[in-house]
Order: structure tokens, then sequence, then C-alpha cells
């Protein structure tokens, strides 16, 4: 039984190798996707269900070639050997190949990022002022990101 502290939304990009064809579409539909060789993430991640969510309830099956965590979805993107979607922390945290371009997805859909503890936990001062702090940084880091990548 856990806990949550919600941090906020993300929105969704696809990532996709500079030279791609949709490399320099200003968004893309998932139905222009649909045919793409397609790299999903390891099915044991939060952003797993939530893409195959997204195909689902659009009604369509993505052509995935590999499932995989998200260092290796880069390498295969970066080595133009297809496409993924990718979270707002995922293009923040990890700086990648240049010859990696993000593109936002049609509708901006997003994922919740949330913090999560064991229910039974009572959290004391210092474990809250830590998940104040985390969410004041996240919130900052992601505003910052936001400006700077406004369309």
């Amino acid at each position: 039984n856990m806990k949550m502290f919600p941090l906020g939304e993300e929105q969704l990009f696809v990532a996709l190798h500079k030279e791609h064809p949709l490399a320099s579409s200003s968004q893309l539909s998932l139905e222009v996707l649909r045919n793409e060789p397609f790299i999903l993430p390891a099915s044991n991640t939060g952003i797993h269900a939530n893409i195959c969510n997204l195909f689902e309830s659009a009604g369509i099956r993505p052509n995935v070639i590999f499932e995989c965590d998200l260092d290796l979805r880069m390498t295969l993107v970066a080595l133009n050997k297809g496409i993924t979607l990718i979270s707002e922390s995922g293009i923040i945290w990890k700086k990648y190949s240049k010859d990696i371009c993000s593109i936002p997805l049609q509708g901006n859909p997003t994922r919740k990022i949330c913090l999560l503890c064991n229910a039974d936990r009572i959290l004391s001062e210092k474990d809250q002022l830590f998940i104040h702090n985390i969410a004041s940084y996240y919130h900052d880091v992601l505003t910052e990101f936001r400006s700077s990548h406004a369309r």
C-alpha cells in the first residue's frame, strides 16, 4: 500500500533521429506513427503503461520492434533504428545525442509524476521538508524547461 505525492504532469514527445522524414514536423499524431518502427519503454516502467494506454485509446497498435530502458531507447533512436516517446523529464535529465530531436504529440498528452512512499510510514518533519523541496525543485526545473522550449 503506497502513499502518493503528486509533483505534476509532463507532456509526451516523439523522439526521433534528426534526419528522419518526420523530424521537421511541428507536431505528430499517433496515427502518423502507426507504422514507424517503435521502441517501447521496458514493461516494468510507469511510462510503458502510459504509452500503451495512449495508443490503445486511439485504437492504434504501434509497430513495436523493441522494449528496453531509456538509455538504450535513446541510443537506438540516435542510430536511426526507430522512434520512441519520451516525457519532459527524460529530455531534461538526460543529455542525449545531438542527432535526436523531440517533437510534441498532437493533443499534448501528459503523464502524472509522483513520489511514492509506504502508506504505513509516518512522515517526519524532515521527510515532509524533503518532499516539499523535491516538489519545488521539480516545478522550477520543469518551468524553466518549458519557457526555454516554447514553440
